[in-house]
C-alpha cells in the first residue's frame, strides 16, 4: 500500500512538473464548462492568474461571439458523449489578454473521462509571431511578384523600342557593304598602300557594325522571349510534331555556321521516331540554339546531332568536340546571363539567355534538359520530350 502511495505521489509530482515547465498553456474545463486547471504557461500567455480564471468559462478570454455561440450549443452534447466539433482538432482563435490586447492563439482540444464525467483539455499556443511572419512573407511574395511583373514589362517595352531602330542600322549597314563591294570598290583606282589600308579599315568597320548589330538583335530577341516566358505571355502552337523534321530543318538553318569553320556535322536519327506533341517553331528554336552553341565553341573536330527514343521519351542531343566546361561552370550553365569563359579578358560569345530560354521551353513541353561536359573534350547537351 505504501509503495502504491509513493508511486502515485511520484506520478502526481511528475505531472505537476510537466505542467509547470510546459511552454504551451494547459487548460482544463470541468463537465460544466468552467476552468478547473490553468498552468503557468497559460498565465504567461494570457496575463490571467489561476485564481482569476477558476470557476469561469473561456468566454472571458476568447473574443469571437460566433465561436462562443457554437461552444455553448455544442457543450451539452460534449457533457454527455465527450464528442464535439473541435474535439481532436486544432483551431485558430482570437483571444484577449488581461490588459485588453487582442492576439492570435492555436487551440487543440481533447476529451478526458474523469470520475465518470467528460472534461475538456485545451492546449493553447500563442501564434501571434507566426501569423505576423506568415503575413510578412505573403506581402513580400506579392511585392516580389509585382516587381518581377514590372521588370518584365519594362524589359519588353525597352526591347521593342530598341529593336526597330537597330533593325534599320543593321539593314543600312548591309546595304552599304553590298554597294561598296559591288559598285564603289571596282570603280576606285587605289594607287597607294595608304588608300588601300583606309578602304580595308572602312570594310572592317562596316563588318563590325553588322556583327555587333546582329549580336545586339539576338540579345533583344532573347530578352523579349524571356520577358514573355516570365509574364506567361509566350505564344504556343501545340500540335503533333515530326521530330525528324525538327532535326532536318534545324541542321539546314545552322549548316552555314559549321561550313565557315570547317567542322563536320553528323546526323544520327533513329528510324520510326514517334511524333511528339509540341510547338514546332519552339522545339526548332531549342535545337538551333544548341547547334549554334556547338559551332561557336568548337574550333576543330565534329558535331553530332542525335534523336532517339529512351524510356518513353524522345531525346535529342548535340555533341561537340569543343572547349568543354569546368564542373563549377556546369552548376550555373542554365542560369540567366551566364557566359562561359573569362568575361573580363575574352569577348562574350553569347547573350547568356539562349540556354535558360531553351530550358523553359523544354520544361513547358513536360521534358527536361541536361548537359555532360569535360574541359578540353567537348560537351553533350540533351533534352527530352514525352513521346
Amino acid at each position: 500500500m505504501e509503495e502504491r502511495t509513493a508511486k502515485l505521489r511520484q506520478s502526481e509530482e511528475t505531472s505537476r512538473k510537466i505542467s509547470a515547465h510546459a511552454h504551451d498553456g494547459l487548460i482544463m474545463l470541468d463537465n460544466a464548462g468552467q476552468v478547473s486547471f490553468w498552468n503557468q504557461a497559460a498565465e504567461t500567455i494570457s496575463g490571467y492568474r489561476t485564481e482569476d480564471m477558476e470557476g469561469l468559462g473561456l468566454e472571458a478570454i476568447f473574443t469571437d461571439p460566433e465561436d462562443w455561440r457554437l461552444h455553448r450549443e455544442g457543450y451539452g452534447s460534449f457533457q454527455a458523449t465527450g464528442e464535439g466539433q473541435v474535439v481532436g482538432r486544432t483551431v485558430e482563435l482570437k483571444a484577449r489578454r488581461k490588459g485588453g490586447e487582442i492576439f492570435d492563439v492555436e487551440l487543440s482540444v481533447s476529451a478526458l473521462r474523469i470520475k465518470d464525467q467528460w472534461c475538456a483539455l485545451g492546449i493553447v499556443r500563442d501564434v501571434t509571431l507566426r501569423k505576423q511572419s506568415r503575413e510578412a512573407l505573403r506581402e513580400a511574395k506579392e511585392a516580389a511578384e509585382a516587381a518581377n511583373k514590372l521588370k518584365s514589362e519594362f524589359l519588353s517595352m525597352v526591347s521593342h523600342e530598341l529593336r526597330t531602330p537597330l533593325t534599320s542600322v543593321v539593314g543600312f549597314a548591309k546595304v552599304i557593304k553590298k554597294r561598296l563591294e559591288e559598285t564603289l570598290i571596282p570603280a576606285l583606282n587605289l594607287a597607294t598602300d595608304k588608300q588601300q589600308r583606309h578602304l580595308g579599315q572602312v570594310e572592317s568597320n562596316i563588318a563590325v557594325i553588322i556583327s555587333e548589330g546582329e549580336r545586339l538583335t539576338e540579345l533583344i530577341n532573347n530578352v523579349l522571349d524571356l520577358a514573355k516566358l516570365e509574364a506567361g505571355h509566350f505564344e504556343w502552337r501545340m500540335e503533333q510534331v515530326d521530330v525528324t523534321d525538327v532535326v532536318f530543318r534545324s541542321l539546314e538553318a545552322t549548316r552555314i555556321l559549321f561550313k565557315r569553320k570547317g567542322l563536320t556535322v553528323e546526323e544520327r536519327v533513329s528510324q520510326d521516331l514517334p511524333r511528339v506533341r509540341g510547338d514546332l517553331d519552339r522545339l526548332m528554336q531549342v535545337l538551333i540554339n544548341l547547334l549554334a552553341n556547338a559551332a561557336k565553341f568548337t574550333e576543330q573536330g565534329r558535331v553530332v546531332c542525335r534523336a532517339e527514343v529512351k524510356d518513353g521519351t524522345v531525346v535529342l542531343s548535340v555533341e561537340d568536340t569543343g572547349v568543354g566546361m569546368e564542373p563549377h561552370e556546369l552548376e550555373h550553365i542554365f542560369d540567366k546571363f551566364t557566359q562561359i569563359g573569362d568575361t573580363l579578358t575574352d569577348k562574350p560569345r553569347g547573350t547568356g539567355l539562349g540556354l535558360p530560354i531553351s530550358k523553359e521551353i523544354v520544361e513547358h513541353h513536360g521534358g527536361s534538359m541536361w548537359v555532360k561536359s569535360r574541359p578540353g573534350q567537348g560537351s553533350v547537351f540533351s533534352f527530352s520530350i514525352p513521346a
